[in-house]
């Protein structure tokens, strides 16, 4: 659906915010049972490459997120929404290195930046990184990106 704004189009999609968090977990847990760490997902107790039940029954729609866990969108102050026709993923591990864990997953999907938060203490509200700071947002309602500092797309979670 397209709105007219100061002259421009702003192109709109509304997601179910649910179906696409769950999406990310599957998604996360095949990454891994597929690659070559061979780490727990979700929880040190885990057998290596495998998620915890708990993240099994989220994943099917059995039990809520606990806490705030699950997904954060993320967003540089300073920086663009850069578009692709891609999607990639990162494991963000925690724990010594005898006993590490995939505590969470970084995803770049079609540009925007989503972090799944697998720990029931969820993320701060931002960071400080190298490419300046990082706001993260839990189940955010709204995203929308800008052309020439109009706004000319956004994306509207159904949570």
């Amino acid at each position: 659906m397209a709105s007219v704004q100061a002259g421009f189009d702003v192109y709109s999609d509304e997601v179910p915010g649910l179906a696409l968090e769950r999406w990310f977990l599957k998604t996360l847990v095949n990454s891994e049972m597929m690659g070559e760490q061979g780490l727990p997902v979700g929880d040190v107790r885990a057998r290596h490459g495998e998620p915890s039940e708990m993240l099994v029954d989220i994943a099917f729609g059995k039990t809520p997120w606990p806490g705030r866990s699950g997904l954060f969108s993320a967003i540089w102050e300073s920086g663009p929404i850069v578009f692709q026709d891609r999607i990639t993923y990162h494991s963000w591990l925690r724990g010594a290195s005898s006993a590490q864990y995939v505590a969470a997953g970084a995803f770049r999907f079609f540009g925007f930046y989503f972090i799944l938060c697998l720990e029931p203490e969820g993320l701060p509200d931002g960071s400080d990184t190298d490419h300046g700071i990082l706001r993260l947002t839990r189940r955010k309602p709204l995203i929308t990106a800008f052309t020439g500092g109009k706004a000319s797309y956004e994306v509207r979670f159904r949570w």
